[in-house]
């Protein structure tokens, strides 16, 4: 709440509690809920975490409400238009899990805790799936298309190769072409990056670079390996790229796979 926002501040030293999500930060996981409407400084509480789930409708996220925005600016905007959890998803990328409501938000956190260790001390959870890890699926052969001018879904290829088919997307909404996403190879936990040719033909432009760069450090600090699925004409170019920062924000996804210590 907004006129709780001092709270935050203190009683730590520094910034605060923001200081202690700084510190915790690839130590533990760090999941937020917004399951209400969430105002001010106190926004930074979930962008600081490694995972935001937001709920569709009801979920709300911005550094001024509406009022305060039309106060300062003079434009009237709905709770919804200014920081709706599909806004979120889609365009500003602070969302990284949409869910239909407060139960489902509640079903998909703990779907994603399976996936993860407790602390970065630890390996992940390794379960048993059923899921013979020598099994071929010949159906590979027949995803790609003739024609290198013709796109296909990764998706196709994502769920043949992983454990019963199943994965947990990040940022399934933001930055569509690059997938990013948690599944299991013979019951144990890897993160999966995939160009996804059906937009953009797979290439990497400043969203997709934050997004993938997030995504490598995220499995990096929780022991999971890293699996690259690649069919990218590299970076995007243009007027358009260049004033976004597609050096800067490319960079970032350069570093990311240098320094990354998983396999």
């Amino acid at each position: 709440r907004p006129q709780e926002q001092h709270e935050p501040f203190g009683p730590y030293p520094g910034f605060g509690r923001f200081a202690r999500y700084a510190q915790y930060s690839g130590a533990i996981p760090q999941i937020s809920l917004v399951m209400g409407t969430v105002s001010g400084a106190t926004c930074y509480a979930a962008a600081l975490s490694d995972v935001v789930f937001m709920v569709k409708g009801t979920s709300h996220m911005f550094m001024g409400d509406p009022a305060e925005v039309k106060q300062q600016t003079g434009d009237e905007v709905s709770e919804e238009e200014l920081g709706g959890a599909r806004l979120h998803a889609t365009i500003s990328g602070v969302a990284d899990v949409l869910a239909e409501n407060d139960a489902d938000c509640m079903r998909k956190c703990k779907d994603l805790l399976s996936y993860l260790p407790s602390n970065s001390w630890e390996l992940p959870p390794v379960v048993d799936t059923g899921d013979d890890p020598n099994r071929r699926d010949d159906t590979l052969a027949d995803v790609l298309p003739p024609s290198r001018l013709r796109a296909y879904s990764m998706y196709n290829v994502i769920t043949r190769i992983v454990d019963n088919g199943q994965f947990f997307e990040i940022k399934a909404g933001w930055a569509k072409n690059l997938i990013t996403c948690l599944a299991r190879l013979n019951g144990r936990t890897v993160g999966i990056l995939a160009n996804n040719p059906m937009v953009l033909a797979g290439a990497m432009t400043p969203d997709s670079s934050d997004k993938g760069s997030r995504f490598i450090r995220l499995c990096d600090a929780y022991n999971i390996p890293v699996i690259n699925l690649m069919d990218t004409p590299a970076y995007l170019v243009g007027t358009k790229m260049e004033y976004a920062g597609i050096i800067r924000h490319g960079s970032k996804m350069l570093y990311a796979h240098s320094e990354v210590t998983v396999p």
